[in-house]
């Protein structure tokens, strides 16, 4: 009799936290340094829905170990809605195939509260690149295998994976060559030390902007609103075929789903702003939202994708 009454209180205590939510500081943790793409439209987000909500919502840096340090942090968080982290497919859909151990599991932890944004990217040369087009940099690989090759992030980051699914699509090989941040990366293509990369205009950025890199195909089976003028891969010669990231919010595992709820409405909401969608545009960001259903539905799908694609590359991080 004692522990029923026990978990009708806990119920009510619960119910009346989420009815009165946000109660205290919203914290948005991501694994991801400050200034990055995502973390530039997050703490957009964040000023939007302190100002919705009347009570402040701060972003925490939690940057390294592959997004398992943030990822790590909000699991262990309490689970009142307070605390979210914006995770991108990485965290949910590849860590988990690609090491051998890992601290947290993204279905049994974490509540799939609304898809945020889908970064579209883009095959990127270096601007003294002979190749004009994707059938071009195809027909030279093809004719010497191995022997271009392309810079990512990491072996199991998003930005390798979805290179190996170009390559496998137009079946050629290409050499990879790991880097460890953006900077690295950018500039190793700036100097054409690596021959191409699968990446977003945002992090790309500093390379487009000084001339010295070049877009020759975007990510997306119609061309985006934001560059007219660059091809699809199948425009430019190439397989027909999308490439693109995202990156959605969670909080930990048992939050209350009134919580969830309105998080949801709030964050659809600030991304349906124009202001938001122009900022966005302008790194090569579309705005995604959603409900919570859908979005746990995309995490599976990859998780599935991701899966086979990691297990074909035997790639296996201690």
């Amino acid at each position: 009799m004692k522990l029923l009454v026990a978990i009708f209180l806990a119920a009510l205590a619960q119910g009346a936290a989420a009815q009165s939510f946000p109660a205290k500081t919203v914290k948005i943790t991501l694994g991801l340094p400050a200034g990055s793409g995502p973390d530039t439209i997050t703490r957009l987000i964040a000023d939007r829905l302190t100002q919705e909500w009347g009570k402040a919502v701060i972003v925490e840096n939690r940057p390294g170990g592959s997004g398992i340090i943030a990822m790590e942090a909000v699991k262990k968080a309490p689970a009142d809605g307070h605390d979210l982290i914006l995770a991108d497919g990485g965290d949910l859909a590849i860590n988990r195939h690609a090491f051998k151990k890992l601290p947290y599991d993204p279905i049994r932890d974490f509540e799939p509260v609304v898809l945020v944004m889908r970064g579209i990217f883009f095959l990127i040369v270096p601007a003294s690149s002979p190749f004009q087009s994707v059938r071009d940099l195809v027909s030279y690989a093809k004719a010497n295998p191995g022997k271009l090759s392309y810079g990512s992030f990491g072996i199991a980051h998003t930005t390798r994976l979805t290179m190996e699914s170009f390559m496998s699509a137009a079946g050629i090989d290409m050499t990879h060559v790991p880097f460890r941040d953006a900077g690295q990366l950018v500039a190793a293509a700036s100097n054409a030390d690596v021959q191409v990369i699968m990446n977003s205009a945002a992090t790309a950025r500093p390379g487009l902007d000084s001339g010295r890199l070049r877009l020759l195909a975007v990510g997306t089976l119609e061309r985006l609103a934001s560059h007219p003028n660059v091809p699809t891969f199948a425009e430019s010669g190439g397989p027909r075929m999308e490439s693109q990231a995202w990156v959605g919010l969670l909080v930990p595992r048992g939050s209350p789903r009134e919580a969830v709820t309105k998080i949801n409405a709030s964050v659809r909401k600030v991304l349906a702003d124009k202001a938001i969608q122009d900022r966005l545009a302008v790194m090569g960001l579309v705005p995604a939202a959603g409900t919570p259903e859908e979005f746990a539905a995309l995490i599976k799908a990859e998780d599935a994708r991701y899966g086979v694609l990691i297990k074909t590359l035997k790639i296996q991080i201690e």
